[in-house]
């Protein structure tokens, strides 16, 4: 159990009873659904609300297999003063073009740390104020081009 774990489910009006799903949880964690949209949009309205120390961002669909891996993502961060960590990412039941792509996206992440590093959405957990003093929690407002 980790009641004193918040859980913010940004929700786009998703029509698979998602939101239902995650309160049925409310028994082991905290969870409150706010208003999602784009991927920034359900994002940056749950990290405006984080008081934690680190924000975890996670992909709906997204399995973590090994239970001990945001604990150690956590710890990590704390460890090498990191402002954000990810995870190689996999599709066990995928087919081989998936696996492919996983394995793609792996390796160009892991490339990345030589110029210019980056994360995928699908497990993100950023260090809460590096994250504000970069603008991510700032009000998404989609530009329109005329």
């Amino acid at each position: 159990m980790m009641p004193s774990t918040k859980v913010y489910l940004a929700d786009a009006d998703s029509t698979d009873a998602t939101p239902e799903i995650a309160l049925g949880y409310s028994r082991w964690l905290d969870v409150e659904v706010v208003p999602g949209g784009l991927p920034a949009v359900g994002r940056n309205a749950g990290a405006m609300l984080a008081t934690s120390p680190y924000v975890l961002f996670i992909d709906a669909d997204i399995e973590i297999s090994d239970p001990t891996l945001i604990r150690r993502a956590v710890e990590l961060a704390r460890r090498k003063s990191l402002h954000c960590v990810t995870t190689n990412i996999s599709c066990p039941a995928g087919g081989a073009w998936d696996q492919a792509l996983y394995l793609g996206n792996n390796f160009f992440q892991h490339l990345s740390r030589l110029y210019k590093p980056f994360s995928t959405g699908m497990f993100m957990l950023f260090d809460r104020l590096e994250f504000q003093r970069l603008g991510g929690s700032a009000r998404f407002t989609p530009k329109t081009t005329s």
